[in-house]
């Protein structure tokens, strides 16, 4: 059974240097035709490609450079048309054997062209199976190569090259042989030739040096899971990772067997944030057990994995709890807000629910409206808003209500509260409103022509109570209408009635709910003093005589005269008799607001006539 705890490679394979290598050039101060003087060991003759088919004619020369050896290599293609002329010259070493790996040659060059009128040729660097030609006596059957060819452009000063293969499975211990050869140009109609020197040559295991590790974070908000490598791979690698859940019959990850791939992301697909977060496109489902994997493998790098276990999702501490209020709107419906509890930081999605109650029935609950506060759009820019949130649906006073609020997230289930104590509240119109009339500024104002003015009726002061109007309507003592109908609610309202004498005005307030309310007014004629009419037999009294306070007034209202007088009466506005004192201090707590008329009797005339407001 395949345990699943620690997937890695067993070891790496440092880097380090084989024991066969060359450096300095490696030539024993040999100079000369190498045939004749001969090479330092190990370097020997590699393959000669020549057109006399001869090892004779593979004469690498050893030189020098201000004390440092070097090897020449020729090369010479000339393109006859019918027997081209061909001599390249190559060196070789026994390396081996090399096991399966990574390896870099690194190496000195440079390149000379013996005719400017010819391209240069090529340096080919193999590893191989054998020494010579493989079409050699001596060449295995099995002739096995790898070459790589790195360009060496035209410079007459050594510059550093390196090139790296590859030895496959297939190959382990194999390849034996360093070899580096000139060769022709690719295009065999053109003739070429040139020198490349080497120097400086060194054969290296590289493996592949990478770190596995990697962290994750799961994201509750969407319950997509994040991974992100410790450290930056090989661009020359590959890596892949995988979600997997877990057979729920192998808790302890013994095994493989029953397990399911969730998801799954490679290098040539990741969906990488600014945090450098890989994210996986499918979320985790709750109750499930899951582990990572990531695997790094490439060319020269076997599948290597490391795995992470018992990936689930924690569940968060939220609080579902929330507040109500109920208002009523300008319409005069009673709406119901919400406000949820602050989830100090967090981000969970959460709801409300309006349900009409039907205690004690069996279907003791219907779902009216509900409010969703979750994600929009983009989990990276979802903030928990708490509220305040207000339901469309107008609370009927008649009926029972509940209200329950559930908070949740990918990781968290979901968690609820609710609130019975639902009253929904009558809401009546504002306040009778206060109304007056003014005269138009200047008083006596010629507004109509003749010497008729005219009048401005106001609803006093609040715009609560402008809200609550349905239209006003404006009619004389007798009931016959005049000036429009209003049927806004802005206020003042201006009427256009003409009058040169006294008269009686009624304006009329219907409320939206379809109450109404009526106030009059007395209007005298230019000269007279506003809202005061005279009754026949009243006494010219000065106002001085007579002083009214507070005015306006609240609770009291207060009459300071020297005259002698039986009663004091108080008159609507419109000339309705509504109350009858003996003494100066009157309470006037119980006058609905707005303005009236204290008329002062003595023996059943009226001596004078003030107006108050009551507020």
């Amino acid at each position: 059974m395949k345990n699943k705890l620690f997937y890695t490679l067993a070891s790496f394979l440092m880097a380090s240097s084989l024991n066969a290598q060359v450096v300095n050039g490696g030539f024993s101060g040999s100079l000369g035709i190498v045939e004749n003087a001969g090479v330092a060991s190990p370097w020997m003759k590699g393959c000669s490609y020549n057109y006399a088919f001869s090892s004779a004619l593979n004469n690498p020369e050893v030189k020098q450079n201000n004390g440092d050896n070097y090897v020449e290599l020729e090369g010479e293609y000339i393109a006859y048309q019918s027997n081209p002329y061909v001599k390249f010259e190559s060196i070789a070493q026994d390396v081996g054997p090399l096991p399966a790996g990574r390896y870099t040659v690194n190496f000195d060059a440079r390149s000379i062209y013996q005719n400017p009128g010819n391209p240069g040729i090529l340096l080919n660097v193999k590893l191989k199976n054998y020494m010579g030609c493989s079409w050699d006596p001596s060449a295995p059957a099995n002739a096995q190569e790898l070459t790589e060819t790195p360009d060496i452009p035209l410079v007459y000063n050594f510059n550093n090259y390196s090139v790296t293969f590859c030895i496959p499975d297939n190959l382990d211990g194999q390849l034996n042989i360093l070899e580096f050869g000139t060769s022709q140009q690719y295009n065999t109609s053109i003739s070429c030739d040139g020198i490349i020197d080497l120097d400086n040559i060194s054969l290296t295991s590289t493996p592949y040096q990478f770190d596995l590790a990697y962290n994750y974070k799961i994201d509750c908000l969407t319950g997509l899971v994040k991974v992100k490598p410790t450290t930056p791979l090989d661009p020359n690698l590959y890596d892949m990772f995988f979600l997997i859940e877990n057979n729920p019959n192998d808790p302890n990850n013994q095994s493989d067997a029953g397990d399911v791939v969730h998801d799954e992301i490679a290098w040539w697909g990741y969906n990488v944030d600014a945090q450098g977060w890989y994210t996986f496109s499918v979320p985790l489902d709750q109750g499930k057990n899951y582990y990572l994997k990531r695997g790094v493998w490439g060319d020269c790098q076997n599948w290597t994995e490391l795995r992470k276990f018992n990936v689930e999702m924690t569940a968060d501490q939220f609080d579902p709890s929330f507040t109500f209020e109920i208002n009523c709107n300008e319409n005069l419906e009673p709406k119901l807000t919400v406000t949820g509890a602050d989830q100090m930081g967090e981000n969970p999605h959460h709801m409300f629910i309006l349900c009409e109650y039907f205690p004690g029935t069996t279907n003791p609950e219907v779902q009216i409206e509900s409010i969703y506060w979750g994600q929009q759009s983009n989990a990276n820019n979802y903030q928990y808003q708490q509220g305040p949130f207000t339901f469309n649906h107008t609370l009927d006073p008649n009926r029972h209500y509940y209200v329950k609020r559930g908070v949740w997230d990918a990781c968290t289930p979901w968690q609820e509260s609710r609130r019975y104590d639902i009253y929904p509240q009558v809401c009546d119109p504002a306040p009778i409103c206060d109304l007056y009339i003014t005269a138009l500024q200047p008083p006596c104002f010629d507004g109509c022509g003749s010497g008729k003015w005219l009048s401005e009726f106001q609803i006093n002061p609040n715009s609560t109570c402008y809200n609550a109007i349905d239209y006003v309507e404006f009619n004389t003592v007798n009931n016959h209408p005049f000036g429009p109908v209003f049927t806004d609610n802005t206020a003042p309202y201006t009427v256009p009635y003409c009058t040169s004498g006294n008269y009686y005005v009624t304006a009329t307030v219907h409320y939206l709910n379809g109450t109404t309310s009526t106030a009059s007014y007395y209007q005298p004629a230019c000269f007279d003093d506003p809202y005061i009419r005279k009754s026949t037999g009243e006494q010219d009294i000065t106002s001085e005589e007579i002083t009214l306070y507070p005015n306006p007034a609240t609770n009291v209202l207060n009459v300071e005269t020297n005259l002698e007088f039986d009663e004091l009466h108080i008159y609507s506005i419109g000339g309705k008799l509504i109350e009858q004192h003996t003494h100066t201090s009157i309470d006037v707590s119980n006058l609905e607001n707005g303005y009236y008329l204290v008329k002062m009797v003595k023996d059943g005339n009226v001596l004078s006539t003030k107006r108050f407001t009551k507020q």
